[in-house]
């Protein structure tokens, strides 16, 4: 989950997988798949970055969990 900000000042967590596309113009307009959208604060380049995160450490995470399990 990604913590992002609305306009309001706002903040609401995020399923990424959900997330259908983004716009700026000048605001970043969230539109998620479910055809709600959101406008919010972060930039465009700061979601991308927050989600590259977030599945970075799912993956390392899943990464650590197979290599203990492999030791038992």
């Amino acid at each position: 989950m990604i913590k992002i900000t609305r306009l309001n000042g706002a903040s609401f967590v995020l399923n990424p997988d959900l997330l259908e596309r983004l716009e700026a113009h000048p605001d970043t307009v969230v539109h998620l798949v479910s055809g709600e959208t959101y406008i919010v604060k972060e930039s465009i380049a700061d979601i991308i970055s927050m989600i590259r995160s977030y599945r970075s450490s799912l993956i390392a995470e899943a990464l650590v969990a197979s290599s203990t399990e492999g030791a038992a």
